[in-house]
């Protein structure tokens, strides 16, 4: 009992940190060097493989095992696949969504909680990575960056 209240203080620990600094949101799709505004028709998700998928499982039982719960776990119950395209020194995210397109245009509200559980994530790649999360019509709603993680000094 002890080991899981544990997990779920690091989780939320993790979160505050997350929304507090160490990874810049862009509540709007900008422009972000690398990230498409929109996935290719006339399919836009199915451009992602089986492990994308396996990787989305394994970020939402990560997610529940770890205590995150209310908003965030309801969002990440939203990301169908996780989709890792390599750039370079960089590692570029797709969080392939079934969050509907909003009249507005701007982005679903559950944008940043999928975004901060993401950067929680201990399985996300190493590297510097920025993430593009779409929605269900393949339309870029959120952006964030994630920086390496700094060497151990000697």
């Amino acid at each position: 009992m002890a080991v899981q209240h544990r997990h779920r203080v690091t989780v939320l620990a993790a979160l505050g940190a997350v929304l507090l600094g160490g990874c810049s949101f862009a509540g709007e799709p900008s422009d972000t060097p690398g990230i498409p505004t929109a996935l290719p028709a006339p399919d836009p998700h199915g451009a992602y493989a089986s492990e994308d998928a396996v990787r989305a499982v394994q970020l939402r039982q990560w997610t529940a095992v770890n205590g995150a719960g209310g908003r965030t776990a309801a969002a990440v119950t939203h990301i169908q696949a996780v989709q890792v395209v390599e750039s370079g020194d960089e590692h570029l995210v797709y969080l392939h969504t079934d969050l509907p397109h909003t009249d507005d245009g701007g982005p679903p509200e559950q944008i940043a909680d999928l975004l901060a559980v993401y950067e929680a994530w201990p399985n996300r790649p190493a590297m510097a990575v920025r993430i593009g999360a779409f929605d269900a019509d393949g339309h870029r709603v959120g952006t964030a960056g994630i920086p390496a993680p700094t060497p151990p000094s000697d």
